[in-house]
């Protein structure tokens, strides 16, 4: 939870040196500690009133193989930023995780991939499927797909057949 704050002070420090663009968007993650305590979310909510921050520039995200046993946290969490402006992310879903119930039960807006998702994606055909899972419950709750570190132009290829628009 400190580690949080230290990087929420240094992104709110950022954000205020630079120019607001319309396509420059956060995606920052917080443990579990961080989402519990009521301070911070106080803290969250009143920097960025005082520094005139657009809170839909930040994705908040929620690290799966944390709120995968502390769903009722992580529900507090959005619910106390989501009237704010605040969008959040599922983070680190991989092929194993039980994303499912927590699309289902948690009002999130993307899901970013864990890497080994990505990972000689071309050449493996369990994660393909895994992978169409993933995307067929996304697109059935509305929810966006990220995927991070891609490295290869054939990955990218095949991200794009399933409809993940959004890399890293």
């Amino acid at each position: 939870a400190k580690l949080d704050e230290d990087m929420l002070r240094r992104l709110v420090a950022l954000l205020g040196e630079k120019e607001p663009a319309d396509d420059h968007y956060w995606l920052v993650p917080l443990c579990l500690d961080t989402m519990n305590d009521q301070s911070v979310l106080g803290k969250i909510s009143n920097t960025f009133k005082a520094n005139h921050l657009d809170p839909a520039r930040i994705i908040w995200g929620l690290r799966e193989p944390e709120v995968r046993e502390k769903l009722r946290r992580a529900q507090g969490f959005i619910e106390h930023l989501r009237p704010e402006g605040c969008r959040f992310a599922l983070c680190d879903v991989a092929p194993d995780a039980s994303y499912e119930p927590l699309v289902r039960h948690l009002e999130i807006d993307f899901i970013r991939l864990a890497p080994e998702m990505i990972e000689n994606l071309s050449g493996n055909d369990d994660l393909r499927q895994k992978l169409a899972e993933i995307v067929g419950c996304a697109d059935e709750h509305q929810v966006r797909v990220i995927a991070p570190k891609v490295e290869h132009t054939g990955d990218l290829a095949t991200l794009w057949q399933f409809g993940i628009t959004l890399v890293q």
